[in-house]
Order: structure tokens, then sequence, then C-alpha cells
């Protein structure tokens, strides 16, 4: 700085490269070179913040946590203080470190935080990260809209959600996958009897599931007579064994029965069965050929 000011003080503005002040005096007499003051200093100068904050994650499951990070672009803070939501309730004060670990509030939904960055000379600088979506943990419950279905016939699985927002969903019969969807229901023709279960989840939260035990019952009666395509063989597919009202075995063979016996169909009436099931339990019961006039 350069003045041929007479006072006994001055008023300047110091950059970060140029902040050294030294004081010469003259009296245009005795002394023409100028003496240097001995009360030469420097002046620290700061420069003003310029922040950036980010989450390590912006979707988490409620109770998991994020690190929250600072990054300094511009300027240098020697005090860090952070908040939850938009300044709101304080987690930590005074924080030197640029890195914070924490935990959510026991709430789902949208999520802010922020950091205050303060030197005590610049103005202080306030940086907002967020929304950051908290999932709520998913919670199902599979159901059925029988409790027993005959073989051959539709069930209907229901996984009734009863927390969170799950966006897919694996059904499975014994540990066997037998679909996937995007909605809460599944129809299905159940084999045998058998343990059912779910899966739910929509990507962030641990992954939900439900099971329920469902039994199946035979047939009771099928059309042969008519050949119309519609109950014309009992349980195929499957191993039977039918004996007639008398204990004489009519037919036996892996792929149900089409209703006759010797070549040609079996009179109308009632006759006892014995079926082998995909789970390997073999299940009798009764078998009814129906013919209408």
């Amino acid at each position: 700085v350069n003045t041929t000011s007479t006072t006994d003080f001055i008023t300047f503005e110091p950059t970060v490269d140029d902040s050294k002040v030294t004081v010469e005096v003259f009296d245009g007499v005795c002394n023409t070179t100028g003496t240097a003051a001995n009360n030469a200093y420097s002046v620290s100068v700061y420069q003003p913040f310029i922040l950036d904050i980010a989450s390590s994650s912006y979707e988490i499951c409620l109770g998991d946590s994020v690190t929250l990070g600072v990054g300094v672009i511009q300027g240098k803070y020697n005090k860090l203080d952070w908040y939850s939501g938009r300044l709101g309730d304080v987690l930590s004060v005074n924080k030197q470190e640029p890195i914070y670990s924490v935990a959510y509030p026991q709430a789902p939904g949208d999520v802010y935080f922020s950091a205050v960055a303060s030197n005590g000379v610049c103005e202080d600088d306030t940086v907002i990260v967020g929304p950051i979506d908290v999932h709520e943990p998913i919670s199902v419950q599979l159901s059925a809209n029988v409790e027993n279905v005959t073989i051959g016939a539709q069930v209907v699985f229901t996984a009734n959600v009863l927390s969170g927002n799950p966006l897919s969903f694996e059904w499975m019969d014994n540990d066997v996958s037998i679909g996937t969807s995007l909605i809460n229901t599944h129809p299905y023709e159940p084999k045998s009897s058998s343990e059912y279960k779910v899966y739910a989840g929509d990507g962030v939260c641990p992954v939900a599931f439900s099971t329920i035990e469902l039994g199946v019952v035979l047939p009771t009666a099928f059309t042969p007579h008519f050949k119309d395509g519609l109950n014309d063989v009992y349980m195929e597919g499957y191993y039977v064994i039918i004996f007639d009202r008398y204990g004489q075995k009519v037919f036996e063979g892996g792929n149900g029965w089409d209703g006759t016996h010797r070549g040609v169909l079996a009179d109308p009436g009632v006759y006892y069965s014995k079926v082998k099931l995909n789970n390997g339990k073999v299940v009798s019961g009764t078998i009814e050929i129906v013919k209408y006039d």
C-alpha cells in the first residue's frame, strides 16, 4: 500500500495474495528515504465460502443411516454445525471434519439435513441436502380365498400389505417360484397340499415374506360320457387307481382316468380312488361318473 497520508491510520482492502502491511515514516528533512516502523504486520484474509453438500444415498429404509459430506469449493472454515431438516434440531456443534454419519429419525418420508460453516470472519454459509426418501419397512400377510381347494380348481393368493410400499411380489410353492407380479394378487392351480410363500420388496428395504398352508381335496364328480372337453378326465396328469363299489379294481394308470373300463365307458355311479399327488402323498376319495339324460 503506497500513500502520502500524514494521519496515523489508513483504510485499505487486503487480498489473499497481498495481506502484509508495513509502515514507513518520513519527515521530509532528516529522513528522506523512510524508516520502517517496528509495528509491521500481516492481515489474515479469508475468501467467502462456497460449499457443497451430498449424501451417500437418497433412498434408505427407516432405521438405516447415511453419510453426509461437505465439500469446500472456496474458503476455509474452522467450525461446522450439522442440523436435521432445514436448520432444525442440532445434530452436532463445532465439528471439524467434513464427513458426518447420521441415523434417520423414526418416521418415513422426505428428510433434509443442513450444515453451517463459519470461521468468525466471513459470513456463515448454509448448505442443505435432500430430499432423502426414507422408506417404511415392508410387512405383508399372505392369505387365500379358500382354505382347501379342489385339485384342478383355481385359488387366488393375496399379499395383504401391512406396512411399506412394495413394488414387486414373488410367489412360491414349496420354495419353487410360481410367478412374479407387480400387484399383490396371484391366481394359481395347486397340485397338492403345500406351503405357499410370497416375497415383497421395494428395492430399498429388506424383502419381507409371509407363508400359508393350503390343503387340496380331490374332485368328487366328472362327466366322461359327454366328451365335450369339459371335465372329461378324472385327475389328468396323476397316477390313479380306481375301484368299483365291490372293491374290484377298474383302472390303474399314470395320466388320470378317462372313465373307461375294458375299453368302454363305465356305468354312472360312485367309484373309489387312490391318487398319488405331486408331493408323493397318496390320498383316497370317491369319484362319481355323472351322465345326464
